[in-house]
């Protein structure tokens, strides 16, 4: 079966056929999804209108337009990291604030979220001198798997499963080379795990607190990435420093600061973050506690 996988990834045939995907995303985009597929346009539009009520249905449909040309945009725009020249283009502000921490010595934990392109990250080692390590989610389809594995390390970004993050980020503590831990921070956590709550894009959000958790476990630095999506397959990116003395504060205090940061960048421009997962499903569990 290894054997076959390894004549799949190669063969001709599957070239031209996930060549001829990525043209026809390129050219049609949002109407092969919309109105074709329709993926999870309900869900879309409930988060979209719970989220901002404010907005009438034209605001809401016109955000949903936007999220389905960016999500075609998503499928296309890891192949682009295959380019070192485009990857040594991407923009990357603020990285004065890594350089300072790097000169101290500290690790440090990026809260990042599923805003704009978060693939983007696999170029990060070529704008740090910080060893980039990131939590994945193993994809059970291998062929994608095993692509985007060699997409995510082709600049030397450390990829770890995200069972086992925690562990080895703790056992790397003190190493002589700092860590630049990458951790998606906004996912909904579990129905069995439900235990924090915060204000967020007008919902009793249930919020994960694990970036937090490690940045005080490390004792280091939490640093925030902030997105701007400035024009189709193009993204600017900027770090903003959360805290670097972390355990003057409490978990809640600090995932707080972070969601503040996260609502600031998805209200600039709502319709690139991540819609179409039920983030709020169990939004009423905290109701009731």
């Amino acid at each position: 079966m290894k054997h076959l996988t390894s004549m799949i990834e190669i063969s001709v045939g599957g070239i031209l056929i996930l060549s001829g995907l990525v043209l026809l995303l390129i050219i049609f985009r949002r109407p092969l999804i919309e109105k074709v597929w329709k993926y999870r346009k309900e869900i879309i539009r409930h988060n979209l209108s719970t989220s901002f009520p404010e907005l009438g249905p034209k605001d809401i449909n016109n955000l949903i337009k936007e999220y389905y040309k960016h999500m075609c945009d998503l499928v296309v725009e890891p192949f682009f990291l295959l380019s070192k020249k485009r990857a040594e283009k991407m923009q990357f502000n603020n990285t004065e604030i890594l350089d300072d921490l790097l000169q101290k010595k500290k690790d440090i934990v990026l809260f990042s979220s599923h805003y704009g392109n978060w693939e983007n990250m696999a170029a990060l080692p070529l704008f740090t001198g910080y060893e980039v390590v990131a939590a994945y989610t193993p994809v059970k389809n291998q062929f994608i798997n095993n692509l985007l594995g060699k997409l995510r390390k082709r600049y030397n970004v450390t990829i770890v499963p995200k069972n086992d993050f925690y562990k080895v980020a703790l056992r790397n503590k003190n190493s002589d080379r700092p860590k630049l831990y990458i951790m998606i921070g906004d996912q909904s956590p579990s129905k069995d795990s439900i235990k924090n709550g915060i204000p967020f894009l007008n919902h009793n959000t249930p919020v994960q607190i694990g970036p937090v958790r490690l940045s005080q476990k490390l004792d280091c630095p939490i640093v925030y990435l902030d997105v701007n999506k400035t024009k189709r397959y193009q993204y600017e990116y900027s770090f903003k420093l959360i805290e670097e003395e972390v355990k003057e504060y409490n978990e809640m205090e600090l995932i707080k600061k972070c969601y503040i940061e996260l609502e600031n960048t998805i209200r600039r421009s709502p319709g690139i973050w991540l819609w179409s997962h039920k983030r709020w499903k169990y939004e009423h569990l905290l109701k009731a506690s």
